[in-house]
Formats: structure tokens, C-alpha cells, sequence
């Protein structure tokens, strides 16, 4: 069985962990998430709608530097978008 590609969509690589997730009981993981963003972004074709690949929200929430976050927000144009959608990181530590 292994860890190989499964499905392959625009950027986006699924391998057969990131699946094995859905099965549950666990948290939806960055590519599964990235996946579906993908996806629906393919359905809209609307220029109103920003779905943010969870590897942009993750920066964008720890760039620390203001001019480089300014820099990469400017070509996401998100003053002329009706929706916006970033993920959210939550990590649970268990003692």
C-alpha cells in the first residue's frame, strides 16, 4: 500500500495518507483542505470569492515583517472580493 499519489488536481497532491484521514476519526489535514479550495475555486469562476490555500493563511498569520505581508497580500486584490475564506490552524497538545 505505501504513501503514493493517488489523485492529482491543478497543484494539488493527494497521496493515500492524506485519504486515509477521511476515514476519521481525525482533523482534516492542509492538502485534503487545499484540495477541496481547489475544487470549489474551479466551480466558481466568480472573481468575488477568495479561497485561501491553507499554506497562505499560515503565513500570512506568522509573517512577522509588515512590508513582506503587504507585498504578498496586494496580488490576492482582497478589497475587491465579496467572500473571503482562510483557514485556521488549531493545534491541541496532549499531556
Amino acid at each position: 500500500m505505501g504513501n503514493e499519489e493517488v489523485l492529482t488536481y491543478k497543484d494539488i497532491v493527494l497521496r493515500r495518507t492524506d485519504l486515509d484521514i477521511l476515514e476519521g476519526p481525525c482533523y482534516l489535514n492542509d492538502q485534503i483542505i487545499g484540495f477541496y479550495f481547489t475544487y470549489l475555486s474551479s466551480l466558481f469562476t466568480s472573481q468575488d470569492v477568495l479561497l485561501s490555500l491553507p499554506s497562505v493563511s499560515f503565513w500570512l498569520a506568522n509573517c512577522q515583517d509588515v512590508e513582506s505581508a503587504k507585498d504578498f497580500v496586494k496580488p490576492l486584490k482582497l478589497s475587491g472580493k465579496e467572500l473571503e475564506v482562510f483557514t485556521v490552524t488549531i493545534m491541541m497538545i496532549l499531556v
